[in-house]
């Protein structure tokens, strides 16, 4: 590993390809000697070599021009990479984490005024927060019609117990807001996982 002024590099220099710097490889592939599945290339565009590249390989461009994509995915094969712009739409999916507390029964936005995202909740647990019985909602609002979801969560009655999960009509839109209502004065940490796209 090199070091650089914020600590070591994980990346090291490839031995013949320019400007391509390897990042993790698989060493228990099956088709080739150690594919590269993490890259970076600096200051190039991504790299064509055969047989270098596994299927789903991810090359970070960096050092590029300004406002340019900067990550790609090998949709191409081991044996004839080809590399297509990692954007949303385009078949990658983004995961995240996003976390409120409970007020009662005052809905609290989960991701602010608005959602300002378009996604799906994948998983919500509620962490509770005192020892009185509630059950989680969560609830959508699209252009003033609220919609509550199916499922709620019975919150635990231990400090610190969780429970969850709420699965169906999960989907949210970048401008509606999604917010989480207890049924009474128990409160929860509500934790949500959601993907973008």
């Amino acid at each position: 590993m090199a070091a650089n002024s914020s600590g070591a590099s994980l990346f090291a220099p490839h031995p013949t390809i320019a400007g391509l710097y390897v990042g993790l490889t698989d060493s228990t592939s099956t088709i080739g000697i150690d594919p590269i599945t993490l890259c970076i290339f600096r200051g190039v565009s991504p790299d064509t070599t055969a047989n270098t590249y596994h299927h789903g390989c991810i090359a970070i461009v960096v050092d590029g021009s300004g406002g340019s994509s900067s990550m790609y995915q090998n949709t191409g094969t081991y044996a004839a990479p080809s590399w297509s712009v990692m954007t949303a739409g385009s078949g990658v999916t983004t995961y995240a984490v996003v976390a409120a507390t409970t007020n009662g029964t005052t809905p609290v936005n989960l991701f602010g005024t608005t959602n300002g995202i378009t996604g799906t909740l994948t998983s919500v647990i509620a962490i509770a927060q005192d020892t009185t019985a509630s059950n989680i909602s969560l609830i959508t609002n699209v252009g003033g019609t609220e919609t509550k979801f199916a499922d709620k969560i019975v919150k635990s009655t231990s400090i610190g117990g969780v429970t969850g999960t709420i699965t169906s009509n999960t989907a949210f839109t970048a401008a509606g807001t999604t917010q989480i209502v207890s049924s009474g004065s128990g409160n929860a940490v509500v934790v949500a996982t959601y993907t973008t796209y």
